[in-house]
């Protein structure tokens, strides 16, 4: 029996090694703000307003764990273009500096949705455990539906390198979430509010009108 439990230790520690092993090893990441959870849904959300420049993001680096400066990099997104139209993407001069002039491609294959390339070439590199903003983007809203679908989202990063050399594209991480950009919505407290004051005005004009009704008798 005692030959038993440690041959089913042994098998347990295997296991749980081979599958700390198979799990990928994320300390490098990138992503957006803003992203908050703002209602039932899984997708976390953002708030604009529709019109031109009725919502921007700011698109960042995170090389935490990176043991050399992050020199290239390149990821894909998708954004649904009925709600998010005419990107306006300014990189930040620390990104330029570090990663070289940003180049943004746009896939012609997919027209249902909008799927871009964002590629910084290479520059002097990013230092390892570093948060920099790479680009701020804004967009132009047409219109603006709280579905519970994505409306943005990073979708992978297609290749990283550091200045010695290194593969790191292994290391970096997406965000789980796109974001559902929404119209803001009142808070709670807002809400009771109004509800206490329609209440009231109710209150008041009932009030008024029997008061008349015993002036008139």
């Amino acid at each position: 029996m005692k030959t038993f439990a440690i041959k089913m230790a042994a098998t347990t520690g295997m296991m749980a090694a081979l599958s700390l092993a198979a799990a990928p090893a994320y300390s490098a990441s990138i992503f957006f703000t803003p992203s908050s959870q703002l209602d039932s849904d899984p997708i976390e959300d953002a708030i604009g307003t529709t019109g031109a420049n009725g919502f921007s993001l700011s698109i960042k680096v995170d090389t935490s764990g990176l043991s050399s400066p992050l020199k290239s990099l390149l990821f894909e997104g998708v954004r649904d273009e009925a709600e998010l139209a005419s990107p306006n993407p300014v990189q930040t001069p620390e990104s330029l500096a570090l990663l070289g002039p940003v180049e943004i491609v746009r896939d012609q294959t997919d027209l249902s949705k909008v799927v871009f390339t964002v590629n910084f070439p290479g520059g002097q590199g990013i230092a390892p455990d570093t948060i920099l903003e790479l680009l701020n983007v804004s967009y132009s809203v047409p219109q603006l539906v709280n579905d519970g679908k994505t409306d943005f989202i990073v979708s992978k990063v297609i290749s990283a390198t550091t200045v010695d050399g290194s593969n790191v594209t292994s290391k970096f991480a997406v965000p789980t979430s796109g974001i559902d950009v929404q119209a803001s919505v009142p808070e709670p407290a807002s809400v009771l509010g109004l509800l206490a004051f329609g209440a009231l005005g109710a209150t008041l004009k009932r009030q008024k009108k029997l008061a008349a009704q015993k002036v008139e008798a």
